[in-house]
């Protein structure tokens, strides 16, 4: 546990030479400048060898078309099997939905066939209560 402190006073920026406080800054406007002038500082690293390219999209591609056309569990294709996976993800979504869509209907007919009754009654109530405060 004594060591925490020594460590963290080696690393503290107040310790830092110049060189080192100046490193990150040089190596950040270093990359920005080739990134921006690299192709008229050095051409030769932006011609790639056409030879050493790697044909992952047809790889992809190739991998897509087998999975979508070939591949196949059993009697079940890769198809079938996706569609069953989206199925049990979209359950619960169905699930609260249509349990949000029947709380909403039940406040409507509460809202409709309750509401004006439980309206009238608030005002007979006030009404009452006024006509009763004046006598």
């Amino acid at each position: 546990m004594q060591e925490a402190p020594a460590v963290a006073a080696r690393y503290a920026p107040e310790t830092a030479s110049t060189a080192q406080r100046l490193l990150l800054p040089a190596a950040a406007l270093a990359f920005l400048g080739f990134w921006w002038f690299g192709r008229a500082i050095a051409p030769w690293a932006f011609t790639y060898p056409q030879g050493w390219s790697v044909p992952a999209g047809r790889w992809i591609g190739g991998a897509m078309n087998w999975l979508v056309k070939d591949a196949a569990l059993g009697g079940l294709s890769f198809t079938d099997l996706t569609r069953f996976a989206a199925l049990l993800i979209d359950l619960p979504y169905r699930a609260v939905l249509a349990r949000a869509d029947g709380i909403r209907r039940r406040t409507d007919w509460f809202r409709h066939h309750l509401g004006r009754g439980l309206w009238n009654a608030c005002l007979v109530g006030r009404a009452v209560s006024e006509f009763s405060s004046r006598r």
